[in-house]
């Protein structure tokens, strides 16, 4: 079958998804985890029949918009095909230029960026960086609208092409283009005595970080619980940071858990042992409360089905999985 893309048209093979044909062709498409998670390498279906599973897991809005996961669209017939920065208003192309960078936990780092030409945001939302070279990564916004620089928060994994090059390559004043924003895990106003439940791992915080201040800063009522988890006591931030608005904020607590306790990183009121059983014990019946999951992929599916058969319903359950790059 053919895929007509940006005034060209290609030939799959057998098997290929859009995305593979068209890097295959030499075309330029962002792209990530490649497992349908990250949402990175999305395109938008003008003519054709799409496979369902090239739009699980996208919002209504984006599915009604025809955008589709090309990582995994393995068509059955032909497709004419555009790129989804146009599709949802707001997408666009805009410029980043570093202006802090550091460490929040031994292999996580803070970055903050002067933007121009960026459109309004939702904390939560993410963006997608690229390289000079054409590699692009997508991060989570960690910043509010209002405030003047745009934070992400970023894991440095060994040997990574774009964490390497976040950590150790790019200057302070250098510039990079970035694409955005995108994405459902955000705030949503209007509902100030909601139950809230935020579920982070990792650099998961990165997203629930602006979506807690975003609550509490319109004065959401409803109680708020933050629950970060980690392997180890090194991989959880923002300790302090979330003490301090929980004793400004009778409705908002805050928790840790860790599968391991190396006693050289014990951690302060950091519960060590399983999260699923922690989160029956904080979450015993979240029916009507607004969840948010964000993660590891794995990690916030099997979340999004203990929340979902322990009552809470699928629309209040928004999930932000943060899936490994496919490195070539």
């Amino acid at each position: 079958m053919q895929i007509r893309f940006r005034d060209r048209t290609f030939d799959l093979e057998a098997g290929e998804s859009v995305l593979e044909g068209l890097l295959r062709a030499g075309e330029k498409i962002s792209n990530s985890c490649r497992s349908g998670a990250c949402q990175s390498c999305l395109l938008r279906c003008l003519e054709g029949e799409l496979p369902k599973a090239s739009q699980a897991g996208l919002r209504p809005r984006a599915r009604a918009a025809g955008l589709f996961l090309s990582c995994q669209c393995r068509p059955q017939g032909s497709l004419s095909i555009a790129d989804a920065s146009d599709a949802l208003a707001g997408a666009s192309r805009f410029q980043l230029e570093l202006v802090e960078r550091d460490f929040l936990a031994p292999s996580i780092f803070r970055l903050r960026f002067k933007a121009t030409g960026m459109p309004a945001f939702l904390g939560g939302q993410f963006i997608a960086l690229e390289k000079p070279d054409g590699l692009a990564r997508s991060y989570s916004i960690a910043s509010l609208a209002n405030e003047d620089l745009i934070e992400l928060h970023v894991r440095q994994i060994p040997d990574g092409r774009m964490s390497g090059f976040l950590a150790d390559e790019l200057n302070i004043g250098e510039t990079l283009q970035a694409e955005g924003p995108r994405g459902d895990c955000t705030y949503e106003a209007g509902k100030l005595d909601q139950g809230l439940f935020l579920v982070g791992v990792g650099t998961g915080m990165a997203p629930l970080w602006a979506v807690l201040r975003s609550a509490l800063a319109v004065g959401h009522r409803g109680p708020i619980n933050v629950l970060q988890a980690g392997l180890t006591p090194d991989r959880l931030y923002l300790l302090e940071e979330l003490r301090e608005l929980a004793a400004r904020h009778d409705n908002l607590t805050s928790s840790t858990v860790v599968k391991e306790d190396p006693k050289s990183l014990a951690a302060e009121d950091c519960v060590v042992g399983d999260l699923f059983e922690l989160l029956r014990k904080l979450a015993p019946e979240p029916r009507g409360q607004r969840i948010f999951l964000c993660g590891d992929p794995n990690l916030v599916n099997q979340l999004r089905r203990e929340f979902f058969l322990s009552g809470a319903a699928l629309d209040d359950i928004l999930g932000d999985p943060f899936a490994p790059a496919v490195e070539t």
